[in-house]
């Protein structure tokens, strides 16, 4: 695991394949700005995508 460095009071932990996030529920609002461009993450049990350029996210589909 490496931690990457946000600024934000809790880190978000990042996957050997630099694709996997893991971010706390309640930072959520604040986070998507900070991730890479169409990037896989989870929220609690549930994964997430950060689609640009909508700049929006979505829960992924039932394969991950």
């Amino acid at each position: 695991m490496v931690e990457m460095q946000t600024g934000l009071p809790e880190a978000i932990s990042l996957d050997q394949f630099g694709e996997l996030y893991q971010i706390s529920p309640g930072l959520l609002p604040k986070i998507p700005e900070r991730l890479p461009k169409n990037c896989t993450f989870k929220v609690g049990r549930r994964w997430m995508v950060w689609k640009e350029p909508t700049r929006k996210y979505f829960e992924a589909g039932g394969g991950l």
